[in-house]
């Protein structure tokens, strides 16, 4: 099983970025255009996926991987359920997204498992997709002015798709002060970490 890493960084961060794609040995696609996290994005996407690999992974130049990154990774993407799988379940924000949160976080535990399926992505701290899925996922999205996370959540729910959380997380969030403009207008001042982080 194949995988390939790109991390999505923006110039203000771009030694932090450097330093993570660099650890992971990873593809790094630099924001040198100001043209925003959704279309850089895109870019990585489009970037990681062009290899033989069977998954593709791209990761914010503010996330901070787990202990043995690579065989959890590994793991994971062996065992998952879905074809996206969502590397980071964060606090605070999204605000509506919490309550379900809590509630798949409790049902994961009492079920033992080792993750949870939902049909949104909620953050692209880290995320999975299949590779051969990924070109039908940037057309889907060429042209949407959405986030990232939310463009591809129309893609899923229009494919039917679900993403698997893993849990406890396999990145956490680099909690410095945000670097974008959240369309949602509120201000990031609660913590944004992960819910559980493999650590």
């Amino acid at each position: 099983m194949l995988y390939r890493i790109a991390v999505v960084g923006d110039v203000r961060r771009k030694t932090q970025a450097y330093e993570l794609a660099q650890a992971l040995d990873a593809d790094l696609v630099l924001d040198t255009q100001a043209s925003g996290l959704t279309a850089n994005g895109q870019r990585a996407w489009a970037a990681a996926s062009m290899t033989n690999s069977d998954w593709t992974v791209v990761l914010e130049d503010d996330a901070i991987p787990c202990t043995d990154f690579h065989t959890r990774l590994a793991e994971a993407l062996t065992s998952t359920p879905t074809d996206v799988v969502s590397l980071y379940c964060g606090t605070s924000y999204p605000l509506q997204a919490q309550d379900v949160y809590r509630l798949a976080i409790t049902e994961a535990d009492n079920a033992g498992a080792n993750y949870f399926t939902l049909p949104n992505l909620w953050h692209t701290v880290g995320v999975a997709i299949r590779t051969p899925l990924v070109k039908q996922m940037l057309e889907h999205i060429d042209g949407l002015t959405l986030p990232l996370d939310e463009a591809i959540t129309t893609w899923m729910l229009a494919e039917g798709r679900r993403a698997a959380y893993t849990h406890p997380s396999l990145v956490d969030h680099r909690d410095d002060h945000t670097v974008i403009q959240h369309p949602d207008g509120i201000e990031r001042t609660m913590p944004r970490k992960a819910w559980r982080y493999a650590g």
